[in-house]
């Protein structure tokens, strides 16, 4: 679909860093690379292999396999010969150590995504991708759960089928949150091998948004085969406190 954006005349590169004609050229550039056969192909022969295809583009911005060497070349004042040194407490110290050539902007750019996974609202809640994606799977499956107390109880006239759009958006909003769990290990993976160490925030641990977010799965699971057993109409009638537990938030 080609993108057309009405603008003034004079662009200015005021609150982003390209000039809008050129952002919505590149998603007009997208447009068409999607639409081409080569495109269709890739994407035949890459279901399954999602992760493949985000390590090769990093691969791509890393350098594709060249190397150097990034630090100084200074005289070794002992030996009078050149050699890579990097300073160390003010202290400068040999070092041959190759890196990949993308080495610097890749860890810039790994530092802004996986900083952002850790952020927090002045409530403490994560606001990275999945913990949001998750929070909102959750919401909608308690909204599910309560229509479904009401209908038991008669005091609404919510249908099943209300109930299971709702379900199923929960469904699609876990399923895609998973997805993009399965990106953040990927870039905490990438950053790992580049650097040798875990990354942690400056201000808060990232294991603790992990944990936040596994709990949340944790307890969506529980309630699913729960809710199902209501919907389906299987065993007795439910009890009040069955209804009622419908009601809680998970």
């Amino acid at each position: 679909m080609t993108v057309i954006v009405k603008s003034n005349s004079s662009e200015e590169k005021v609150k982003t860093r390209f000039f809008e004609s050129d952002i919505v050229n590149k998603c007009n550039e997208l447009d068409i690379m999607r639409k081409s056969k080569e495109y269709k192909q890739i994407e035949k022969l890459s279901t399954g292999k999602e992760t493949m295809l985000l390590d090769i583009f990093y691969q791509y911005l890393l350098g594709n396999g060249e190397v150097f060497n990034p630090f100084e070349l200074k005289a070794n004042i002992d030996t009078m010969q050149l050699e890579y040194q990097r300073q160390v407490n003010g202290e400068w110290i040999p070092d041959d150590t190759m890196k990949p050539v993308g080495n610097l902007s890749v860890m810039y750019e790994l530092q802004d995504q996986l900083w952002s996974h850790t952020r927090k609202d002045s409530r403490g809640n994560f606001l990275d991708s999945f913990s949001r994606t998750i929070s909102t799977a959750l919401g909608q499956k308690n909204k599910a759960r309560k229509k479904k107390a009401d209908q038991m109880e008669g005091t609404s006239s919510v249908t099943d089928a209300e109930i299971r759009h709702d379900m199923r958006r929960s469904q699609i909003n876990s399923e895609s949150a998973l997805r993009m769990k399965e990106m953040h290990m990927y870039l905490e993976a990438l950053h790992l091998e580049l650097t040798g160490t875990c990354y942690l925030p400056p201000e808060s641990k990232a294991i603790q948004a992990k944990i936040n977010a596994e709990q949340a799965e944790s307890r969506m699971a529980k309630a699913d085969a729960e809710l199902e057993k209501m919907m389906e109409g299987l065993g007795n009638k439910p009890t009040k406190e069955e209804v009622n537990k419908l009601r809680e938030d998970i």
